[in-house]
């Protein structure tokens, strides 16, 4: 009873803080990994749980043996934040996933629609370049 009532003190509080924070505009968020999480019921009483979002371990490879361990959310935004430093098509990773299994895959690069679209202009510029080359020699 008595821990019972402490941890609901210590919720009390952190949302006071967090509420006071947000007054002045700054982030409710204590932490960036740490997320508040409100629960209220019928009689008007609050319960306050702090849900802790999984950071996972991805280690990407490619063929040429360069490795490189990135630490993130899920396996898109590792893949994104890591991809400038391989310049392959296909890498390879491996992490755990949520619910503990051991994965290793391969991942298609580059990942993301601006990146995606500036490839395609590029390629559309080289041909372009190309063509207008090849028209000024014969």
């Amino acid at each position: 009873m008595f821990f019972s009532f402490v941890v609901f003190i210590y919720y009390y509080n952190t949302v006071f803080l967090l509420k006071n924070q947000a007054k002045n505009g700054k982030k409710w968020h204590m932490f960036s990994f740490c997320s508040l999480k409100t629960l209220i019921n019928s009689r008007k009483n609050a319960k306050y749980e702090e849900i802790m979002k999984k950071m996972r371990i991805f280690k990407f490879w490619n063929e040429s043996g360069d490795e490189k361990e990135k630490e993130a959310m899920s396996l898109k935004k590792a893949t994104m934040s890591v991809q400038g430093d391989f310049k392959d098509k296909i890498i390879g990773v491996e992490y755990i996933s949520k619910k503990g299994k051991k994965i290793v895959d391969s991942v298609k690069i580059p990942v993301g629609r601006k990146i995606r679209q500036s490839i395609i202009i590029e390629q559309r510029r080289l041909a372009r370049k190309a063509a207008l080359e090849q028209r000024q020699r014969g």
